[in-house]
């Protein structure tokens, strides 16, 4: 798979007022999950491992709603998902991570933009950014495009919709235990300055950069010693990927008064494709908020005691 241009690029910037210094990721595959729904170990064999970015498999529909005219304002709507090919750990001499499970995720964007020229598409306003991170056990990463080595049932296919909803609309057909890992969704706060363009659509190969806020949840069962999500806890995470497909995968039509990129999964083998990089920003705790806010209250009655003397 020769990737030739790009059709997504995230970065995420950690809240600043609830962060501190950023981290890798530590994970551990053998870890039991308790507690999660549907929890199990995606690989027993596998302990934990830090790790810091990944190389993806990629699909994706991104639909903007008009043709593509120089200075047109209109809004825009992608769904898509990616597999984590490898984990690529740190320290470098770490090897064979992912050889024996699956961890995949599917996004939903929508906003509103700008068409600057006739292929430069400017988003200037997120409505939604939304993503879900899913482990497969049984299933390794060459094995889960249909090709053999997966025996968990988990495959990955076209989206259906620029607005999907079900995992069947973003491509995926789960296997038989898959559970979910986490979700992350966009910060409304004065502080995400989000932005993103679009561009090379005229010659069939889509581009898209964004940079946004995103806060990571993992789901219940899935953190601490028995978690899959074992350093920080809890955390943001601080995301920058670039991925998308080749002339071979990309398709491009205007069509309707509707502009389509579509980053193809063709037969489950030439996918798009690409790279994600992630650090880790710790959250305090909210029993660490409260002792701090405790503090500072014990602080201004002893100052206003000081005053009255």
């Amino acid at each position: 798979m020769k990737l030739k241009n790009l059709a997504l690029s995230v970065v995420v910037a950690c809240a600043s007022y609830a962060t501190t210094v950023s981290a890798n990721i530590t994970v551990n595959p053998s870890a039991t999950n308790v507690g999660a729904v549907g929890g199990t170990a995606l690989d027993a064999g596998t302990g934990s491992f830090a790790t810091n970015n990944s190389q993806i498999a990629f699909a994706s529909l991104l639909d903007i709603n008009s043709a593509p005219v120089a200075l047109t304002n209109t809004t825009f709507s992608e769904s898509g998902n990616f597999q984590i090919l490898n984990f690529n750990p740190n320290p470098l001499a770490t090897t064979n991570v992912t050889n024996n499970y699956n961890v995949y995720a599917t996004f939903k964007i929508q906003g509103t933009g700008t068409w600057l020229t006739n292929n430069l598409f400017v988003v200037t306003s997120f409505s939604l950014f939304d993503a879900a991170v899913y482990g497969s056990p049984g299933c390794t990463t060459s094995g889960s495009n249909g090709q053999v080595g997966c025996t968990s049932g988990l495959t990955f296919a076209d989206p259906t919709t620029s607005n999907a909803n079900t995992l069947a609309q973003y491509g995926i057909t789960a296997g038989a235990a898959d559970f979910l890992l986490g979700t992350a969704s966009i910060i409304n706060d004065p502080t995400n300055n989000a932005t993103a363009t679009v561009g090379n659509g005229t010659s069939g190969n889509g581009t898209l950069s964004i940079l946004t806020l995103l806060d990571f949840n993992a789901a219940l069962g899935t953190t601490g010693p028995t978690g899959f999500w074992q350093l920080p806890n809890p955390f943001n995470i601080d995301i920058g990927s670039q991925a998308g497909g080749s002339a071979i995968e990309t398709t491009y039509s205007v069509a309707g008064g509707k502009t389509s990129i579509r980053v193809d999964n063709l037969n489950g083998v030439n996918q798009g494709g690409g790279s994600l990089a992630y650090q880790a920003n710790a959250i305090p705790e909210p029993a660490s908020l409260a002792l701090m806010g405790l503090g500072l209250l014990g602080m201004g009655a002893a100052l206003r005691r000081r005053k009255s003397k």
